[in-house]
Order: C-alpha cells, then sequence, then structure tokens
C-alpha cells in the first residue's frame, strides 16, 4: 500500500515538473531565440509517439476484425506509413495550438492543472489496476492511459469553458476588426520570425474569435446564433486543451513505466 502511495507522489511531482518546466520555460524564452522551439518539439515527439504507440496496435484489429485482409481500406488504414503521417499532422496541430493558447492561459487555469494532474495519477492508476483483470498484460497500460485521456479531457474541456465564459473581455478589442488584429498581434514580438509569425497568426484568429463574439453580444439578439460563435470558439481552443491533457498523461505513461522498471530492476 505505502509503496503505491509513493509511486503515485513521485508521478504526480514528476508529471508537474515536467509540464510546468516546459510551458514556463517556453513563455520565459519565446520571445528571445528560436531555440525555444525545442520545447514544442518536445511536446510534439512526445503526444506524436503515443499516439503511433496506440494505432499501431489498434491497426492489427482494424485489418483482421473489420475489413477482408486484402481489401483496399483494410491495406489502407492499416499502413504504417499512412498512420504515421496523419498522427504526426494532428500532434503538429495540436503541439502548435496548445503552445500558441498557453500564453494566454489564466493564473486560474495554471493552478487547475495541479490538482488536473493529481487526478490523472490517481485515474490512470486505479484503471491500470482495475485492467489487470480484464486485459492481455501488454495492452493494460495502453488502455488506462486511453480510458483516462478520455474522462479528464470531458473534466478539463469542462473547467476551460468555465473560465472562459468567467473571464475579462481583452483590452485589445475595438468596434474595428482590423484595430482589433492589429492590437492583438501587437501583443505578442520574438527575434525568432518563425516564432512570431506563428503566434501573431494565432493572435489574429483569436482577437477575430473575440471582436465576433463582443460584437454579436450588442447587435444579435438570436440565442442560437450567439452559443454557435461561442461553441466555435471553445472548438479552436480545444485543441489546445485536449494537447495538454494527451501530454500530461503520456508524461504519466512514461514515468510509470520508468518507474516499474527501476522497481523491478530492484527486486531482482
Amino acid at each position: 500500500m505505502n509503496s503505491q502511495i509513493f509511486l503515485c507522489v513521485k508521478l504526480f511531482l514528476g508529471t508537474m515538473l515536467s509540464v510546468f518546466l516546459i510551458f514556463f520555460t517556453w513563455k520565459l524564452t519565446y520571445a528571445y531565440h528560436c531555440l525555444s522551439l525545442f520545447f514544442p518539439l518536445v511536446m510534439l515527439l512526445v503526444i506524436g509517439c503515443g499516439y503511433i504507440e496506440l494505432k499501431m496496435e489498434e491497426r492489427r484489429c482494424i485489418k483482421e476484425c473489420y475489413f477482408k485482409p486484402k481489401s483496399l481500406f483494410a491495406k489502407f488504414l492499416s499502413s504504417q506509413v499512412f498512420i504515421t503521417i496523419f498522427y504526426i499532422i494532428a500532434s503538429v496541430t495540436m503541439s502548435i495550438s496548445t503552445f500558441m493558447v498557453s500564453l494566454d492561459f489564466s493564473k486560474s487555469l495554471w493552478i487547475y492543472l495541479v490538482l488536473h494532474i493529481a487526478l490523472s495519477v490517481l485515474l490512470f492508476r486505479t484503471l491500470y489496476y482495475l485492467f489487470q483483470k480484464t486485459f492481455k498484460e501488454n495492452y493494460q497500460k495502453l488502455f488506462a492511459r486511453e480510458w483516462s485521456i478520455r474522462i479528464m479531457s470531458v473534466i478539463l474541456i469542462g473547467v476551460f469553458v468555465y473560465l472562459s465564459l468567467n473571464a475579462y473581455i481583452p483590452e485589445y478589442l475595438t468596434h474595428s476588426l482590423k484595430e482589433t488584429i492589429g492590437n492583438a498581434t501587437a501583443t505578442v514580438s520574438s527575434e525568432c520570425s518563425y516564432i512570431e509569425r506563428f503566434l501573431q497568426y494565432g493572435k489574429s484568429i483569436d482577437a477575430s474569435f473575440w471582436w465576433i463574439i463582443n460584437e454579436s453580444a450588442e447587435q444579435i439578439h438570436n440565442t442560437t446564433i450567439k452559443t454557435g460563435i461561442w461553441l466555435a470558439f471553445l472548438f479552436y481552443n480545444s485543441l489546445a486543451i485536449l494537447g495538454i491533457n494527451r501530454f500530461i498523461f503520456q508524461i504519466i505513461y512514461i514515468l510509470n513505466n520508468l518507474f516499474d522498471h527501476n522497481g523491478e530492476a530492484k527486486s531482482a
């Protein structure tokens, strides 16, 4: 019992330090040098490896369970090349979105992430224990990770929606869309032209959404249209939320494997 509690504490501390170190170091260095692209690259590799590992396992079932082995769909959907390219693109999209949005995360959201990591560790370890009686050994941790990701993503998106609905309205908003975008892009700058270009592009999209939301509140009286605009805004930002959630669980998964391996080595 004590060893399980100690393992959970190690997973919590290791994950929290990893996540906060990467994001806060990015926040402190992005304005000065292109080397800060190292941090989004780390997230890309972590998320990408997790996705590809899962989908490489699933492709066997897709090929053997759902389609005739020699059919076009079976070959296409179980292709290592297709799976790798598709999920690298998905990982790149999540990583870029996360690092763009993370610059504007409120203090409340960062504080909640500490609690989120603690809950994620407990859920992962609980599901892993329960799945030992259900799944084959090779898939227990994998399924524990994926089920945990789905459950905690719902909670994290709910928290993000609540904080967004109760957040302040950005100061850069004006009645002119052009001025709003100009003011928003002026809030981010970097000596690395690549970083600056991406961040300003992201700010332009955010500013456009905020401008539409602000103007719709004053001029549009149709509740359905207002709700649709908010949902579009939240969907755009949910990529970042899903990205950071998957990133957290992949770190938990990696550290859990590392600690389990070290524990087995000491026992031997």
